[in-house]
């Protein structure tokens, strides 16, 4: 076993982080270390992610419209936040007693999912939590990862860096 036992120990975060996802996009930031990242709905589509598409105007789609619910935008839009803040993390070389990463989102379904995938019968869902898993495993970081829900209407950075048609950069 490689990872300090001071790991268990319930402790504050050494570092926050805040994503949300809306139809439009995805966001994500951090002040320590400090980044901020937006992929809008053309850059995953490029990339090749099923979404939903928007009419002129609207901010949420049909109800019968092809593509990923918003649970799981939310899901992926964590993941990359965890995934960035971790890489930045091993270039600043070890922290005494390892990292206490919280991550915070307004989804509670996406939040869960970082530790009860499992549970879930979404093969997209459960896929997206394999990888998750493989990254904490892998990565040479020592970090704990814990979740946190953060009311939409107080995760107002992340909630502009994800709608990107309401407010371009």
């Amino acid at each position: 076993w490689q990872r300090p036992i001071c790991l268990l120990v319930k402790r504050d975060p050494t570092c926050i982080i805040y994503s949300d996802a809306a139809y439009e996009g995805l966001g994500g930031w951090c002040s320590n270390p400090p980044f901020m990242w937006r992929l809008s709905d053309s850059d995953l589509s490029t990339l090749g992610f099923p979404l939903k598409s928007l009419r002129s105007g609207q901010q949420e789609p049909d109800r019968d419209e092809k593509g990923f619910h918003i649970n799981t935008l939310e899901f992926i839009a964590l993941i990359i936040n965890i995934w960035l803040v971790e890489c930045l993390l091993l270039k600043d070389g070890e922290k005494k007693g390892g990292h206490i990463i919280q991550a915070l989102a307004d989804n509670t379904s996406a939040l869960s999912w970082m530790s009860h995938a499992s549970r879930s019968l979404n093969p997209t869902v459960s896929c997206l939590a394999r990888f998750l898993t493989a990254l904490q495993v892998h990565l040479p970081l020592q970090a704990h990862l814990t979740g946190r829900h953060l009311p939409g209407l107080q995760n107002t950075g992340a909630n502009v860096l994800s709608r990107v048609h309401q407010y371009p950069s």
